[in-house]
């Protein structure tokens, strides 16, 4: 006897290394039983379900058995036992509903599928076209985001190369970008620039920054005050050298205009910005005479919502 049971998902993700192998990939029309308070069993539509106390139909719905997480991606766990061939998915990823792909505008500036709320958004990086998902920010503002650390290599390793290129008649002998997103920047950048030295701005104060240099900033996606913060240890590598400033996306121009200023505090030379994306306008006010400096790959709006719900795009 079950205390709880879920039955007729949509897909009950097993999460299994080797589907393949094993045959516990997704489960459609599965069912999951749970008797104090842990998972007692996993089944299909062609097994015998336990008597519970309490049945949940959950039809449409896809169930993730045991997931504990504080922070987790659920795309990528709910694609991760599945094939990366979009005519072999399982059914319930391609039925109606599912986020639909952007196409490219006469302009080249890529084009959004406002079809539902979660469609995505065409961007041109470089020589590239990547589908960036629709994130609400505020109940006003939605925008097209960009996770450096989900791309892949061969796509942040091509951004670079293509961003080096811009970058490189500024003749940069470092390249400095801010953590998190910017590291893979950063790297692919240095790389394809000949360099063998790259400087992370930090926001997390670890043990050997107790008496790091900080600057204030506030992120449009972290939406909480946060610090930059510069490895004293590190001050020789960009004190009066040509610095290259690279991020992912500049939207609000907050987070460079704060890496400037920390910089230049000890003696940097920017002479270059440069990002993937510059999303909408409105950074370029707010970095002032700095905005002459920045070189992108691509340029995304932000999105508003119209009056009769849907999204519209945002340049200014």
């Amino acid at each position: 006897m079950a205390d709880l049971l879920l039955h007729s998902a949509a897909a009950v993700v097993t999460m299994d290394d080797d589907p393949a192998a094993t045959g516990q990939g997704p489960i459609a029309g599965g069912w999951v039983a749970v008797r104090d308070g842990r998972i007692a069993a996993v089944g299909g539509p062609g097994d015998p379900r336990p008597d519970a106390d309490e049945a949940v139909d959950l039809t449409g719905h896809v169930v993730l058995p045991g997931l504990v997480s504080a922070h987790q991606h659920s795309m990528d766990y709910l694609l991760r036992a599945c094939t990366t061939q979009p005519a072999d998915f399982p059914g319930w990823l391609a039925a109606p509903g599912q986020p639909r792909l952007g196409g490219t505008d006469d302009s080249g500036e890529g084009a959004a599928e406002m079809a539902d709320e979660r469609a995505t958004y065409r961007a041109t990086v470089g020589s590239q076209e990547i589908d960036l998902p629709l994130t609400p920010i505020s109940d006003d503002l939605t925008v097209a985001l960009l996770m450096t650390i989900d791309v892949g290599l061969t796509f942040i390793r091509q951004a670079g190369a293509d961003l080096a290129a811009l970058l490189a008649p500024s003749r940069p002998e470092v390249v400095v970008s801010a953590a998190t997103l910017g590291i893979p920047v950063a790297i692919e950048v240095s790389r394809a620039l000949g360099l063998d030295d790259y400087v992370i701005l930090q926001k997390t104060p670890k043990a050997h920054l107790a008496d790091a240099l900080t600057e204030p900033l506030q992120s449009i996606t972290t939406g909480v005050p946060q610090r930059l913060l510069l490895d004293r240890a590190r001050v020789p590598a960009v004190a009066g050298r040509r610095v290259a400033l690279v991020d992912d996306v500049i939207a609000t121009g907050g987070s460079i205009a704060a890496s400037l200023r920390l910089l230049r505090a000890v003696g940097a030379d920017v002479v270059t910005i440069g990002a993937l994306l510059v999303e909408g306008s409105g950074w370029g006010p707010a970095l002032g005479d700095d905005a002459a400096l920045v070189t992108a790959l691509g340029r995304i709006p932000v999105f508003r919502p119209t009056s009769g719900g849907a999204l519209a795009e945002h340049w200014d």
